[in-house]
């Protein structure tokens, strides 16, 4: 019996394809500092990962200013919006693959087979703080040099009445 090494293995035909994103698809209460990452089946090449094969759209279809890398380690493309995402909207994800450039392709030149998009939405705004109030028709005036007189905030809160703003 002779042995035979073949050197050969063939051409990589096969697309990537993404394994997990995050947010996920559907995501309530995303932090407002939060990037988008996809994760890889195999290695991509990296100068198909950008604002244009990769981008974040508000929920009046404007485009989020943000930086988009890739991590070979992890095989990972990261987009990281520039500034923080507006509270209580709805963002919409999009990865551009298909038969078109600009669009991902893995290291042999395969394109991503199609595009996909998803949808999130970030969390509410927090609560103002115990010596502010949420707004209302009464005015709560005090001195920030003397800070007894945010007390009436407080008895405002503790009785109940939470329609009342207050400034110095």
């Amino acid at each position: 019996m002779d042995v035979v090494f073949n050197g050969s293995v063939g051409p990589d035909l096969t697309p990537p394809s993404i394994t997990a994103f995050s947010p996920t698809s559907g995501a309530t209460g995303v932090a407002v500092n939060s990037a988008v990452n996809l994760t890889f089946n195999e290695p991509i090449d990296q100068l198909t990962v950008s604002g244009s094969t990769f981008e974040l759209r508000d929920n009046l279809d404007v485009l989020v200013a943000a930086d988009v890398t890739y991590n070979s380690g992890s095989r990972t493309a990261i987009l990281s919006p520039t500034t923080a995402l507006a509270y209580s909207t709805t963002y919409t994800a999009t990865i551009t693959g298909g038969s078109s450039d600009p669009r991902i392709k893995d290291v042999a030149g395969n394109a991503l087979s199609t595009s996909q998009t998803w949808s999130f939405s970030t969390a509410s705004a927090p609560p103002p703080p115990p010596t502010e109030g949420p707004g209302g028709p009464i005015l709560v005036v005090s001195a920030a040099s003397n800070p007894f007189s945010r007390y009436f905030v407080e008895i405002l809160r503790a009785e109940g009445l939470n329609e009342f703003f207050a400034m110095d």
